[in-house]
């Protein structure tokens, strides 16, 4: 089993909040290589698409996390949508 190396992989940070009870629910997602963001979308297509370009410059593989859960491997289908939302 392949872990993910949070200080050199790619990463996209999955984030959902609600700023006020009656708005709706605002999704982002933030790119990062190690611990520095790289990018961010308020899309999921253009977030991966972005991590793929980065992971493919910098040899390294990409993660997805949900929130604070755990590092999930992003395959190539998750370029679609992901299974979470």
């Amino acid at each position: 089993m392949t872990l993910a190396d949070p200080q050199r992989d790619v990463i996209v940070q999955h984030l959902r909040r609600r700023d006020d009870p009656d708005a709706p629910i605002a999704e982002q997602w933030l790119i990062f290589v190690g611990q520095e963001q790289r990018g961010q979308a308020d899309d999921e297509g253009r977030a991966f698409v972005f991590a793929r370009l980065l992971a493919d410059l910098v040899k390294r593989p990409v993660w997805v996390r949900h929130g604070d859960g755990d590092f999930e491997r992003a395959e190539s289908r998750a370029v679609g949508g992901c299974s979470c939302c």
